[in-house]
């Protein structure tokens, strides 16, 4: 055990602290009952090097990494102040706080957008990269896990996706954030975003649009989540991801890549919820059937109304 987990088990000062699990790095998030969080990391030497480089020097939103107690593959991020930005917006929208929702909501969107092009400057070539490997990887995750009807509509939802990538084919190399969701924003003095490097046990994205998708696709979990009465889910989640459109500015972004990843998605949350045993898994369930059901997804309905 490191000193600095050490003490605070010792001394009781933290709320709780969640797992990290990746397949290259693996540590714990503690909550602290000030509202701080500090991130416990041991991971692969040779990467940490490249993870300070690539995300802290390059963005002024993901907390520096500060080496604060001896290992050789061991570093602690610097202890950020705030409020999970996923039990904030559950909070707000529980509340009926629709006005403090969609402010919340912008401002991840002005800091994601700012994230990205800080993101895309350090970036020393950008060259296309294929969708197939992210579409098919997320495929097979959820077909593993699928069983009747359920294994219907991911088939389903999987045809669909081969026809998507077959006409969209590639997208902007550029690593983003890789598993952006509202448990990893911290509302602080910023916006900060924490954990950079990708989804557990799968190969990183290499597309900017995949962090949007996944944003989405969290404020999406926020209004299932919240007390919010069932027939204005709809109308909130078309509002809050309009709002995070017109923030982040999507005049730079391939929407026919976005409405391709946001359903990967969607087949990675039920592969994870499903083997994680969260019980969450009928969110994504939903999700799926709704597109079988309608033909269309979140973000299409969403442009749909512009």
């Amino acid at each position: 055990m490191n000193p600095l987990y050490q003490y605070l088990t010792l001394t009781g000062k933290y709320d709780y602290i969640e797992p990290i699990l990746a397949e290259n790095k693996k540590g714990i998030i503690i909550h602290m009952k000030n509202d701080k969080i500090i991130l416990l990391y041991d991971i692969e030497s040779s990467l940490i090097d490249s993870y300070i480089d690539y995300y802290s020097r390059c963005s002024k939103h993901v907390p520096s990494l500060k080496l604060l107690y001896i290992g050789p593959d061991s570093l602690c991020v610097e202890m950020v102040e705030g409020l999970v930005a996923a039990d904030e917006l559950i909070y707000r929208l529980s509340l009926g706080d629709f006005h403090g929702s969609i402010n919340l909501v912008r401002s991840i969107g002005e800091a994601l957008r700012d994230f990205h092009d800080n993101l895309r400057k350090c970036s020393s070539k950008i060259t296309p990269a294929s969708l197939k490997r992210t579409v098919n990887e997320r495929c097979q995750l959820a077909r593993r896990v699928a069983q009747g009807w359920e294994l219907r509509l991911v088939n389903y939802v999987c045809s669909r996706l081969v026809n998507y990538v077959y006409e969209v084919q590639d997208c902007e190399r550029v690593s983003g954030h890789g598993d952006l969701h509202l448990y990893q924003i911290v509302l602080g003095d910023k916006v900060y975003f924490l954990d950079p490097g990708g989804e557990p046990d799968i190969n990183d994205p290499v597309c900017l649009e995949y962090d949007i998708a996944s944003l989405i696709r969290s404020i999406e979990y926020a209004v299932e989540m919240s007390h919010v009465i069932f027939f204005e889910k709809e109308y909130l989640k078309k509002l809050l991801v309009n709002e995070l459109f017109i923030a982040y500015n999507t005049s730079g972004i391939n929407l026919n890549v976005l409405n391709t990843l946001y359903l990967a998605r969607i087949l990675y949350e039920y592969y994870y919820e499903k083997t994680r045993q969260t019980g969450l898994e009928w969110i994504p369930i939903k999700a799926l059937q709704e597109y079988h059901d309608i033909g269309s997804t979140l973000i299409e309905r969403v442009l749909s109304l512009e």
